[in-house]
Formats: structure tokens, sequence, C-alpha cells
């Protein structure tokens, strides 16, 4: 899981998420992802075998802050020698994530 914090406008009604991923995927295996903010889960993604970023973007109801807690979560667990992936959340390499 990855998370952070961020202060915003009272609500917020889409994100928009650009990424770097460390993948060491292989075999066949996926790793598939929830967007949840604020405990709410908005949207889900899927990273597969070879690729190297990720740009997502969704709508949904409105969540209130002004703080939104940002989680990118992994749900579920690659087979035994399917290898792995991270998101590029810090260091150099493209990694943002907006909120409106």
């Amino acid at each position: 899981m990855v998370s952070e914090t961020f202060a915003g406008p009272s609500s917020i009604t889409s994100y928009q998420f650009d990424c770097e991923v460390l993948n060491n995927l292989n075999g066949g295996a996926q790793c598939d992802w929830d967007v949840v903010i604020n405990g709410v889960v908005v949207d889900s993604f899927t990273v597969v075998i070879g690729q190297l970023t990720i740009s997502e973007s969704g709508s949904f109801p409105a969540v209130n802050g002004p703080n939104y807690t940002v989680e990118m979560k992994m749900t579920n667990t690659v087979f035994p020698g399917g290898g792995s992936n991270a998101l590029r959340y810090t260091g150099v390499g493209p990694h943002q994530i907006t909120l409106q």
C-alpha cells in the first residue's frame, strides 16, 4: 500500500494519477490495485507484465475534505514465483496525483 494525506478544497469528484512502475512480474502474473480516498474505493486498476507506467483517472461522487488520505492498495497476492511490482512514489521518476 502507498498512502499520503493532502489538503485541498472542501470536496473533490475526480483524480488523475501518473506513476512509474517498478515491474518484475512474470509467468502471467498481475497486480490489482484499488484507489481509496478517505476510506472510499473510488477506482481500481491492474498492472500487468511489462507495464512500466500508470496513467489513471476517474470521477466519483463527492468526497468531503478539506483533507484527503489517498491510498493505493494492492488487492491480490501474486502466486509464488510470479514476481512483484511497486509504484514509484518517491525519488527520481514520474509520480503525481491530482485531486479535483
